[in-house]
């Protein structure tokens, strides 16, 4: 299982550097995550911890996954709502903001990189 978090906190260059995430805000989305998509193969959740336009805080979860065909939709969208009830029970305010990634679509952005 790989999982993965960043924590950015705004500075006065407009730059972002990394700060210290809980980790266990990190886990709960991993866990919440494979929870709900029991049954694909996720592999990785990534959480990064940013700052909306608003300067609110929000965490931006990306979930590569490796399924053949599209991911229930149903799914999908209701994601956030899980991730914001878990999140709130643990007195966390930020907003969760899901994006989904296919294993090949992932793998051709780190070539396109390099």
């Amino acid at each position: 299982m790989r999982c993965h978090m960043h924590r950015y906190k705004p500075t006065l260059t407009g730059m972002n550097e990394p700060s210290a995430m809980k980790p266990e805000i990190v886990d709960l989305i991993d866990k919440t995550v494979r929870e709900r998509f029991a049954g694909v193969d996720i592999e990785s959740v990534s959480v990064d911890e940013d700052v909306d336009f608003d300067g609110g805080t929000v965490f931006r979860v990306r979930v590569v996954f490796n399924h053949k065909g599209p991911l229930d939709a149903h799914k999908t969208s209701g994601i956030v709502r899980h991730l914001r009830h878990r999140l709130v029970a643990e007195k966390e305010d930020a907003f969760p903001i899901v994006a989904f990634v296919s294993k090949s679509d992932a793998a051709g952005r780190k070539a396109e990189a390099a």
